[in-house]
């Protein structure tokens, strides 16, 4: 996402995680406890209001509070549910000369550094849950 969480994606979200579990209810049986995703990250970048909500997984994550008291389906439908807010890239990146060629783009220090984190986070080998089908885990016998 870009700068913001449109009413118009938590409804994308629920419709893909409605078809999810439609899938995931034929390959395993139906299951009431099954979920449409294991773990969703939403990660928003250029994001503008870092007064009012910090950058990063805390300033995400009370931000998500909020869009999911417009739409329970999300915390209904995720094993974990996580949001990152990221500055923008750099200062001039919405320049149209410089989206025209991308030429001479540095990526600032604040991005940098909230880029790393979130990857860090993301492939943290702690934090990857076991791949299921249903509620089933995958193993390597399957």
């Amino acid at each position: 996402m870009i700068a913001d969480l449109p009413a118009e994606v938590l409804e994308f979200l629920e419709n893909f995680g409605d078809y999810g579990k439609l899938m995931s209810s034929e390959e395993a049986g139906p299951n009431e406890d099954s979920k449409a995703f294991q773990k969703l990250v939403v990660l928003i970048r250029d994001w503008t209001r870092p007064a009012q909500f910090k950058y990063g997984d805390k300033g995400g994550k009370t931000f998500l509070a909020g869009k999911l008291s417009q739409s329970q389906f999300l915390s209904k439908s995720s094993e974990g549910l996580e949001c990152f807010l990221m500055p923008s890239p750099a200062e001039d990146v919405r320049s149209p000369e410089v989206l025209k060629t991308l030429a001479g783009l540095t990526l600032s220090s604040n991005f940098s550094r909230y880029a790393h984190k979130f990857i860090s986070d993301l492939l943290n080998p702690d934090d990857v849950p076991v791949k299921s089908i249903g509620m089933i885990p995958i193993t390597n016998e399957h």
